[in-house]
């Protein structure tokens, strides 16, 4: 078994948590315990259901202040950011609980006298979760919650560069649910493949990026089990002709710059109508956030070290006849180490740059100008990518244009990528695959559909 270490994104010397990856053996019996807790946990009615998950999500919000504590040591979150993750998993998981006590099936005319017909929803069984680095509370429970609302084991499999939230997960699940229905994996490419692989597991839910998620699918269709996959992003935002470009241009900058630009449905490329080009950039450029140590930074560092690289090496390779950085671009100086890593905003010069089109993950937001919407819908839609987008806009032309036009899950009409906790989430092209895990038609993944036939 190989060790994990994992340190402080801000203070990359201190040492927070050390453990070990899920053995073989271990796997084995925790999807094994995961199947025998599925089919007596099917088994309870929606109401003994509903007041079991209720008591895991109320046990969830006791770890609130431990839980945001793990984050800001392991993911380097800010701690408003991180208590805010755990309160939207907290709201998200309660609205599902609701579907504990809704209708599972359908009666339907019958073609046949004599003979009832019904569709009902299954339990899928045993349900695998790889989730990412960047929420490691909300993702985790926008996948467990619905899994045991309609039924199913789960096993968590969180990422191993953020697995003590996870550990906490485990905890209040252990402390409220029965045995064995909420499983925790730890491990990194060989754990996650192994547990795919595993008989008793029968559906794969991840959230992370493209490439992995091609791998994911693959290994799941050995065994032909159903996935839903959140993959990668490049999400755009048309400023066409706001009724108020500073309102406009805040939540531009929020939904760029929350959790260190470290969001799937983060805004990465700006997309100006000309006319608005110097009073769009005299608003944007003073709006920016504030990284660094102190209790006055609202920049987050980036999580960790490969990211950190990742970010500056993509920064320092912009060519200077496509690109012109207007603001940041470089490590924030006097950082003590910690992965901090200036907002940097870019002016695109050329449409196919790489800035358009590579997932960067991080506080850079590449600004480009268009003169017709059509021209930016256009190049809004030219990555493979299609999370989310925005348009802010007063024209409702405009605005009809972005909505029938633009290729993507889920879209925003002036106000950034944020999505409600009631919501589908999901994306088109590259940026998804299967049913959302989140808001109404997450029984879709979670559940399997069965057509019953009674002679009466």
């Amino acid at each position: 078994m190989n060790s994990i270490e994992l340190f402080n994104p801000a203070k990359p010397d201190e040492l927070v948590w050390s453990g070990k990856e899920t053995g073989p053996d271990a796997l084995a019996d925790i999807a094994a315990s995961a199947r025998r807790a599925q089919m007596r946990w099917s088994l309870l009615t929606g109401r003994q259901r509903h007041d079991r998950i209720s008591a895991f999500i109320e046990a969830v919000e006791a770890r609130t202040e431990a839980l945001a504590e793990r984050m800001v040591l392991e993911q380097g979150k800010l701690k408003s950011e991180a208590q805010g993750e755990v309160a939207k998993s907290l709201v998200e998981a309660r609205w599902m609980l609701g579907r504990c006590l809704e209708e599972a099936g359908t009666i339907m005319a019958s073609a046949r006298p004599g003979i009832r017909a019904m569709k009902v929803r299954r339990p899928r069984g045993v349900v695998l979760a790889i989730t990412p680095w960047n929420f490691p509370v909300l993702t985790p429970m926008r996948k467990i919650a619905p899994a045991l609302v309609f039924g199913n084991a789960i096993l968590l499999k969180p990422s191993p560069e953020s697995p003590g939230a996870a550990l906490l997960l485990q905890e209040a699940a252990d402390e409220t649910l029965p045995d064995g229905l909420v499983g925790l994996v730890l491990g990194g490419a060989s754990v996650t493949a192994e547990a795919i692989r595993s008989e008793h597991v029968d559906a794969v839910t991840f959230t992370g990026s493209t490439a992995v998620g091609r791998k994911i699918m693959a290994l799941a269709a050995e065994g032909l089990k159903e996935v839903s996959l959140e993959l990668g992003c490049k999400n755009p935002a048309i400023v066409h002709d706001p009724a108020d470009l500073d309102s406009a241009v805040d939540h531009i900058v929020r939904a760029a710059f929350a959790n260190g630009g470290q969001r799937c449905t983060a805004i990465s490329r700006v997309l100006v109508h000309e006319p608005l080009r110097q009073s769009f950039l005299k608003t944007i450029k003073p709006r920016l956030p504030e990284p660094g140590h102190g209790d006055k930074a609202t920049l987050a560092p980036l999580s960790t070290r490969s990211q950190f690289d990742k970010v500056c090496r993509f920064v320092r390779s912009l060519d200077p006849a496509e690109t012109e950085i207007l603001a940041g671009g470089r490590p924030l100086d006097n950082s003590n180490g910690g992965y901090f890593f200036q907002p940097t905003l870019v002016e695109v010069k050329t449409s196919d740059s790489a800035i358009n089109f590579e997932e960067l993950f991080g506080p850079v937001l590449g600004i480009e100008f268009y003169s017709d919407i059509d021209e930016a819908i256009a190049r809004a839609n030219a990555p493979e990518y299609g999370l989310t987008a925005s348009v802010f806009a007063s024209d409702l032309a405009v605005v009809r244009a972005f909505e029938d036009g633009i290729e993507a899950g889920m879209i925003h009409v002036n106000h950034g990528t944020f999505p409600d906790e009631n919501m589908p989430f999901g994306g088109w092209k590259a940026s998804g695959v299967g049913a959302p895990s989140v808001g109404q038609e997450a029984d879709q993944f979670f559940t399997r559909m069965q057509a019953v036939y009674e002679a009466v």
